[in-house]
């Protein structure tokens, strides 16, 4: 059998938030759909052969479930975590000074929320995780760090992964890097990421964050 030459992504199940607060490190639990996307996510996940995941507790579950199903071995890593919404983090978008978060949204990729971190800088800690993960390794993380991977491990640009829902707990198939030269060395320009204000201001719609988790 040839050895695997894959990383398998999963977002952790649903959280308990209420509609529109903004969250990414803040440390939320799971909500009551959390079980069955769990199961649903053991049958549809290929075999591992090792399971990383962020420090936040709603990727704990699946991270063990998957690690359970396989007989394999758990890392948690700091740098899975979600962006850091820094001052904003537990507050309602609509909460937030409106002319303070057009100014992130105009360019996330490259400006962060006060106290917190821009997405370029999501991107450098993520290259550097993805360098250390095996192949045919699970990494249980957030939206974020999974559209990051996308970004890095098959160029997909920051325009489309953000146009484009990560569902929870729904295994996403991506190449592994042979090695670190392989992963997308720079984040794209700024000219090339979305002006977050078309989604109104950069609050994402409650259905599904464009940002936290």
């Amino acid at each position: 059998m040839s050895p695997p030459r894959h990383l398998v992504f999963l977002r952790h199940p649903r959280p308990a938030v209420a509609p529109g607060l903004c969250y990414g490190r803040l440390d939320v639990p799971l909500g009551p759909e959390a079980t069955a996307e769990t199961a649903a996510a053991l049958a549809d996940t290929p075999r591992i052969v090792a399971v990383w995941h962020s420090p936040a507790r709603r990727t704990h579950g699946l991270a063990a479930a998957l690690a359970a199903r396989d007989g394999v071995a758990t890392v948690e890593d700091a740098r899975l975590a979600e962006l850091d919404f820094g001052a904003w983090e537990g507050m309602a978008w609509d909460a937030i000074d409106r002319a303070t978060s057009d100014r992130w949204a105009a360019d996330p990729l490259n400006t962060a929320p006060p106290g917190g971190e821009s997405f370029a800088a999501l991107l450098a800690r993520v290259r550097a995780v993805l360098a250390a993960v095996p192949p045919g390794a699970a990494v249980v993380a957030h939206a974020g760090v999974v559209r990051a991977a996308r970004m890095l491990l098959t160029g997909t640009t920051f325009e489309t992964v953000f146009a484009e829902p990560v569902a929870y707990a729904r295994p996403l198939v991506l190449p592994a890097p042979t090695m670190a030269s392989a992963i997308a060395p720079d984040a794209p320009d700024a000219p090339d990421a979305p002006d977050a204000r078309a989604t109104g201001g950069g609050r994402p719609a409650p259905e599904e964050p464009a940002w936290p988790t």
